[in-house]
């Protein structure tokens, strides 16, 4: 099993500040279950800063999250899909490849649908534009070597 962390900070003017409520549902994408039931309380782990967290989900796929923020009175939706965090010891020859590319696909939908203007990943901070790049030339690698590691055969019978 794979852990599901989803965090999303909310900003006034640049600021983090600390909004009504945030609540979110998750809802697996490959076959529509629902993980996390909408409404569901979001922790707050710092002012305006958000998360929830799923410790056992399916690690070969990716979830859309829907995030309702109370604030000032009015109600605001946003969905976007996420990836589960994957363990090493769970990315097996030749399937680990299919997983890897799955996500780094959803990462890049994500960012793509995001408005944030950079990322910081491990440390290190990266500008949209540059951060897609980055998330491009992976998932092209990975693409070869999933083709590589899974490559199809042509079955055919004679008369």
């Amino acid at each position: 099993m794979s852990t599901l962390t989803i965090q999303k900070t909310w900003n006034v003017n640049g600021v983090p500040t600390a909004v009504t409520a945030m609540t979110i549902g998750v809802v697996e994408n490959d076959n529509g279950q629902t993980i996390v039931a909408s409404g569901t309380a979001m922790t707050q782990v710092s002012t305006g800063v958000y998360q929830y967290t799923n410790l056992a989900v399916n690690g070969g796929t990716t979830y859309t999250a829907t995030i309702s923020v109370t604030y000032g009175g009015q109600t605001y939706t946003e969905s976007l899909v996420a990836a589960p965090e994957i363990e090493p010891s769970d990315v097996t020859w030749p399937d680990g490849f299919g997983i890897i590319l799955n996500q780094l696909m959803a990462l890049a939908a994500m960012i793509t649908a995001s408005p944030n203007p950079t990322y910081s990943v491990h440390g290190h901070s990266y500008q949209k534009g540059e951060y897609l790049e980055i998330l491009g030339r992976q998932i092209e690698q990975f693409t070869k070597l999933n083709a590589q590691a899974n490559p199809f055969e042509i079955v055919s019978r004679g008369r």
